[in-house]
Protein backbone atom coordinates (compact mmCIF):
# COMPACT_ATOMS: atom_id res chain seq x y z
CA UNK A 1 0.00 0.00 0.00
CA UNK A 2 2.99 2.29 1.29
CA UNK A 3 4.46 1.24 -2.45
CA UNK A 4 1.32 2.31 -4.32
CA UNK A 5 0.92 5.81 -2.60
CA UNK A 6 4.75 6.94 -3.14
CA UNK A 7 4.50 5.54 -7.24
CA UNK A 8 1.35 7.82 -7.72
CA UNK A 9 3.30 10.46 -5.73
CA UNK A 10 6.31 9.59 -7.76
CA UNK A 11 3.85 9.57 -11.11
CA UNK A 12 2.31 13.24 -9.96
CA UNK A 13 5.46 14.26 -9.00
CA UNK A 14 7.35 13.13 -12.75
CA UNK A 15 3.65 14.62 -14.71
CA UNK A 16 4.32 17.71 -12.69
CA UNK A 17 8.09 18.36 -13.95
CA UNK A 18 7.26 17.50 -17.62
CA UNK A 19 4.24 20.30 -17.65
CA UNK A 20 7.03 22.33 -16.05
CA UNK A 21 9.60 21.96 -18.40
CA UNK A 22 6.78 22.28 -21.29
CA UNK A 23 5.80 25.33 -20.17
CA UNK A 24 9.59 26.13 -19.81
CA UNK A 25 10.13 25.57 -23.22
CA UNK A 26 7.67 27.55 -24.55
CA UNK A 27 8.90 30.50 -22.90
CA UNK A 28 12.26 30.09 -24.15
CA UNK A 29 10.66 29.55 -27.59
CA UNK A 30 8.75 32.86 -27.40
CA UNK A 31 11.57 34.77 -25.39
CA UNK A 32 13.79 33.86 -28.53
CA UNK A 33 11.20 34.37 -30.99
CA UNK A 34 10.97 38.43 -29.57
CA UNK A 35 14.47 38.46 -29.50
CA UNK A 36 15.16 37.34 -32.96
CA UNK A 37 12.28 40.03 -34.44
CA UNK A 38 13.71 42.66 -32.58
CA UNK A 39 17.13 41.69 -34.30
CA UNK A 40 15.61 42.02 -37.32
CA UNK A 41 14.29 45.31 -37.02
CA UNK A 42 17.40 46.40 -35.44
CA UNK A 43 18.91 44.90 -38.66
CA UNK A 44 16.46 46.83 -41.19
CA UNK A 45 16.87 49.81 -39.30
CA UNK A 46 20.98 49.35 -40.24
CA UNK A 47 19.66 48.36 -43.83
CA UNK A 48 17.45 51.52 -44.04
CA UNK A 49 20.32 53.76 -42.77
CA UNK A 50 23.16 52.68 -45.01
CA UNK A 51 21.03 53.06 -47.78
CA UNK A 52 20.10 56.68 -46.88
CA UNK A 53 24.05 57.28 -46.62
CA UNK A 54 24.72 55.80 -49.69
CA UNK A 55 21.76 57.82 -51.72
CA UNK A 56 23.34 61.13 -49.81
CA UNK A 57 26.63 60.04 -51.40
CA UNK A 58 25.37 59.28 -54.81
CA UNK A 59 23.83 62.48 -54.56
CA UNK A 60 26.81 64.01 -53.67
CA UNK A 61 28.86 62.12 -56.15
CA UNK A 62 26.11 63.79 -59.12
CA UNK A 63 26.45 67.58 -57.60
CA UNK A 64 30.27 66.62 -58.02
CA UNK A 65 29.81 65.43 -61.19
CA UNK A 66 27.04 68.70 -62.32
CA UNK A 67 30.11 70.73 -60.87
CA UNK A 68 32.39 69.24 -63.05
CA UNK A 69 30.18 69.07 -66.24
CA UNK A 70 29.55 72.84 -65.67
CA UNK A 71 33.57 73.65 -65.02
CA UNK A 72 34.76 71.93 -68.47
CA UNK A 73 31.47 73.48 -69.77
CA UNK A 74 32.88 77.03 -68.94
CA UNK A 75 36.71 75.83 -69.99
CA UNK A 76 35.85 74.86 -73.39
CA UNK A 77 34.27 78.67 -73.85
CA UNK A 78 36.94 80.08 -72.24
CA UNK A 79 39.19 78.01 -74.88
CA UNK A 80 36.83 79.28 -77.58
CA UNK A 81 37.26 82.68 -76.74
CA UNK A 82 40.97 82.58 -76.38
CA UNK A 83 40.60 81.24 -79.81
CA UNK A 84 38.47 84.31 -81.34
CA UNK A 85 41.08 86.61 -79.30
CA UNK A 86 43.81 85.18 -81.03
CA UNK A 87 42.14 85.19 -84.56
CA UNK A 88 41.55 88.98 -83.85
CA UNK A 89 45.05 89.45 -82.92
CA UNK A 90 46.02 87.83 -86.30
CA UNK A 91 43.74 89.68 -88.26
Amino acid sequence: MIILRIGIIVFFLLLLIIILLMLNRRRVDNFLYRRELKQNELDRKAEIERLELLVAHEESLLETDVDIAEHEKRLTEIHQLKEEIKQIEES
